[in-house]
């Protein structure tokens, strides 16, 4: 289990959420986090993909930071515990898998857990900084008629990008991210460089990032040269 502390705050693995189990309210198990989404324009956190177990009515569920508590991760037993009745999680809307998450999907998410809109605000969650539980929607909450075009992204998809910088010089290869434990905001980009003498890794800020080409799997930091990227 990989944890980076510092004076500010505690980061956390994103491949090291992989796998971990998720526990419902009364703490018995529900399921594993099989991947993590998040928004390409706030390189933030918004859904755990959650694999249920069998006998329960939906095989994939996507949870919200919102409806977690404080997530236990140690070395020797990491877990993620949610608000939620396992009756709560699998009754959530259907997902359809292997389909993009629509925006209207969110709303129905959103407005079925009775947590507020993310993206309907100007601050990072909506209309608060942190993903903080008690934050409900109104009781007059609606899904709106529009269709926004979501954001979305999967951790599971980035890993194993490109990474290019100035005079198209490829830097290495996306291996993990580190995740902000307070905000969900990916903090860093962890690239795997191939070179066993500098250590292999580096880590830069998804801030610098000038371009991305999902198509061509590649991830540009433009004009920035290899020496003051990885001095960051």
């Amino acid at each position: 289990m990989t944890i980076v502390e510092d004076t500010q705050e505690e980061l956390w693995s994103a491949k090291d959420m992989l796998d971990v189990k998720l526990f419902d309210k009364d703490d018995d198990s529900f399921g594993t986090v099989e991947d993590l989404l998040f928004d390409d324009d706030h390189w933030t956190v918004r859904y755990l993909v959650v694999k249920s177990g069998p006998v329960f009515k939906r095989s994939q569920v996507l949870v919200s930071p919102f409806l977690l508590n404080n997530p236990e991760f140690t070395s020797f037993n990491p877990a993620i515990h949610t608000q939620l009745t396992k009756e709560q999680l699998s009754s959530c809307p259907p997902l359809e898998e292997h389909k993009p998450i629509s925006r209207r999907y969110e709303e129905e998410l959103a407005g079925h857990f009775t947590y507020p809109s993310y993206w309907a605000g100007p601050l990072l969650w909506g209309t608060v900084s942190f993903p903080v539980p008690h934050n409900a929607v109104p009781d007059n909450y609606e899904i709106s008629g529009e269709i926004e075009k979501t954001h979305l992204r999967s951790i599971n998809e980035i890993i194993g990008y490109q990474v290019s910088c100035s005079n198209d010089e490829e830097l290495g290869t996306v291996e993990d991210f580190f995740i902000d434990t307070e905000t969900w905001e990916i903090v860093n980009l962890v690239v795997y460089t191939g070179e066993w003498f500098d250590g292999g890794m580096f880590s830069i800020s998804p801030q610098l990032i000038t371009g991305i080409s999902w198509q061509d799997r590649l991830i540009d930091f433009g004009n920035t040269d290899r020496a003051a990227i990885e001095s960051r």
